[in-house]
């Protein structure tokens, strides 16, 4: 109780970076395992923390979205291209299509 005066007299960091500090190395992480070209960079606190709020929700359809995306690849690979004109996976694609909205998703924070 008497040290209290003592807590305004420290040189303690600002809030947003503290908050920074400590949700910014999930997020490189979570971008790492993605394989994504974003190198870190200066964070938004508040997007960073509303990402890390609403990405749990999100992630459920992202994971049936790529689910759903890697059938379709294994059904395009078993079946291919019935003309045999297309020179290019469809079922990749998709795939790829999904990452790259989850990139976006966890991108947002970054400035």
């Amino acid at each position: 109780m008497f040290l209290q005066p003592l807590r305004l007299c420290s040189k303690r960091p600002p809030f947003r970076d503290q908050l920074v500090s400590f949700l910014a190395p999930s997020l490189s992480l979570q971008l790492h395992f993605i394989h994504s070209s974003h190198p870190p960079a200066i964070y938004s606190a508040p997007l960073l923390l509303l990402i890390h709020i609403l990405s749990p929700i999100a992630a459920i359809g992202v994971a049936v979205a790529s689910w759903t995306a890697g059938c379709f690849w294994f059904f395009s690979a078993i079946l291919g291209d019935p003309a045999g004109q297309d020179g290019h996976n469809d079922g990749r694609a998709t795939v790829l299509g999904v990452r790259n909205w989850w990139e976006r998703w966890l991108s947002r924070a970054l400035r």
